[in-house]
């Protein structure tokens, strides 16, 4: 009896851990995309075709953080606001851009991203491009 219980533990271990390592694939910046990886600072924010940088942003600094390990973060004023895992990138068009697919616990999108850009519908003002440029 305790054979066959001590098999099945097994058995049920090695599962649980490959369902676990299969949930938790991010992809690996450092790796595959290291010119992604770097802060990118907010300078300004578009609404269709007409410049919209009049938002109340005099004493606020926003910026997006890509680290290497696969995790995205929004930044505002030096803090970590909100986290992400990053989950594919994508070839965009032209062939110089690329489609960050990221996601948390609440919510999942695509931001666009060049090798010095990045553009995001979502943050820091929702409904708008928001464009941001590589500092480091």
């Amino acid at each position: 009896m305790n054979f066959f219980r001590l098999h099945v533990m097994k058995y049920v271990a090695v599962v649980f851990l490959l369902f676990f390592i299969s949930g938790c694939q991010k992809e690996r910046i450092k790796k595959n995309y290291p010119f992604l990886e770097g802060d990118f600072e907010w300078i300004y924010s578009m609404n269709g075709v007409e410049d919209s940088e009049a938002y109340d942003h005099e004493n606020q600094r926003y910026g997006i953080r890509i680290e290497g390990n696969g995790r995205l973060f929004f930044i505002q004023n030096g803090s970590k606001m909100e986290r992400f895992r990053i989950l594919a990138v994508n070839p965009g068009y032209p062939s110089s851009s690329y489609y960050i697919r990221i996601k948390n616990t609440e919510r999942e999108f695509s931001i666009e991203a060049t090798d010095s850009t990045l553009r995001c519908k979502l943050y820091p003002f929702k409904d708008l491009t928001n464009h941001f440029k590589k500092i480091r």
